[in-house]
């Protein structure tokens, strides 16, 4: 079928050029004329359909439309309500519903205005001075400010549903990480560094920190991030011309 088709599209072409020729007085051989009349009689034989040629026009797709992300996706709503206490379940699902209108209407946006506006480093000044400032566009500024305000990472601190607090958190975050523009990836350093002093009993030299860290207060609200040493290895560690070792103590230092 897409053969005949084809062929359809070369008679009409071969068509279109005899009749140009013609009108220029070009006379073409006994043989050529005979193969046009052959093609003339092909194309009687199979009409050429009316979308055969592409037509030049003006073609734009609709963009898709995010809608509430958790009214959506039963799948995670079927998951929580099987396994969470129906009491937990009905809370947190009003906040998840509550979440998903925020990420349709406000981080939605704000996550596609991150994307167009990645960070970047300035080393030096208009003077010449060093600086090394790294400049991020608002919408990241007030991705942060949403994380806090969100909880994305005080939820699985504050303990309010006991051991279900981190479900309440992930799910959160789930919803979240499709719109955030990779902001997650400065949570996820955020969440572990809470983790990590936690495990420590939360020493006091770090217990502002601490606090900082798992707030939900935006103006307290701290991110954290790593530091690595990559001359060759890159992410494969194991190929690291430098190394380094860090005890307790100078972690400590560190965190302060």
């Amino acid at each position: 079928m897409w053969n005949s088709y084809k062929m359809k599209l070369w008679l009409s072409d071969y068509k279109d050029w005899y009749c140009v020729l013609g009108r220029r007085g070009i006379q073409l051989s006994k043989k050529w004329s005979q193969q046009t009349e052959a093609m003339d009689a092909y194309s009687r034989k199979h009409p050429r359909v009316p979308s055969g040629r592409a037509e030049v026009g003006l073609f734009c797709q609709e963009p898709p439309q995010l809608g509430n992300p958790y009214l959506e996706d039963t799948f995670l709503q079927d998951y929580l309500k099987s396994h969470l206490p129906p009491k937990v379940f009905t809370e947190m699902s009003i906040d998840l519903e509550r979440f998903g209108v925020r990420l349709k209407n406000e981080i939605d946006p704000l996550g596609r205005e991150c994307e167009l506006n990645p960070p970047r480093l300035q080393q030096f000044d208009a003077w010449g001075r060093r600086v090394d400032q790294i400049i991020t566009c608002a919408a990241w500024k007030k991705m942060k400010e949403i994380s806090a305000e969100e909880g994305l990472i005080a939820k699985a601190y504050e303990r309010r549903y006991s051991n279900w607090s981190r479900v309440y958190q992930v799910a959160k975050l789930y919803l979240y990480a499709p719109s955030a523009s990779l902001f997650t990836s400065s949570l996820a350093m955020t969440d572990g560094a809470a983790k990590v002093i936690e495990s420590l009993d939360i020493p006091r030299p770090v217990q502002e920190a601490y606090a900082n860290l798992t707030s939900s207060n935006p103006s307290k609200f701290w991110t954290s991030g790593q530091w690595m040493t990559e001359r060759k290895g890159g992410s494969d560690v194991g190929k690291h011309e430098l190394g380094r070792l860090l005890d307790l103590f100078s972690l400590l230092l560190l965190l302060q």
